[in-house]
């Protein structure tokens, strides 16, 4: 998904993220769990604020972007 892809489906749910990053992966019985540091900056005196949040899923994909054909 590219930014600008928002009318490419809306009514699926999004799950893309900008400025955020996974600082740790672990299996949590049958799910994984996500630690996130989301960025972001203050507008009235422009520093960065980081904002932890911890999310669990079912599954979850590493793609790193660095080869053109997939192997599973």
């Amino acid at each position: 998904m590219n930014v600008g892809d928002e009318h490419y489906n809306s009514s699926a749910p999004v799950f893309l993220r900008y400025s955020t990053r996974l600082e740790l992966l672990e299996k949590d019985g049958h799910s994984w769990k996500l630690s996130l540091r989301a960025l972001t900056r203050l507008p009235e005196n422009k520093q960065i604020k980081a904002e932890w949040t911890v999310e669990h899923f079912d599954a979850v994909v590493i793609a790193s972007g660095g080869y053109d054909a997939p192997y599973v």
